[in-house]
């Protein structure tokens, strides 16, 4: 795969992120996750790096 996305929830997505950064689960609530979030793993020669954490996705300006 060249590409994946996984919706998931705040306790998922921090136990996904200690993960890559290896951390231990301990330490899962030093990641701030908001509602909504956008989180952007990439692999980088098969390790994974934080791209963008926690990032607040707001909704378009035009919406009723």
């Amino acid at each position: 795969w060249s590409r994946a996305i996984v919706v998931g929830h705040g306790g998922s997505n921090r136990m996904l992120l200690a993960e890559f950064l290896g951390m231990p689960l301990a330490h899962l609530f030093r990641i701030n996750q908001d509602v909504a979030a956008l989180n952007r793993i990439e692999l980088v020669d098969g390790v994974p790096c934080i791209g963008e954490l926690n990032r607040a996705l707001t909704p378009p300006d035009d919406l009723p």
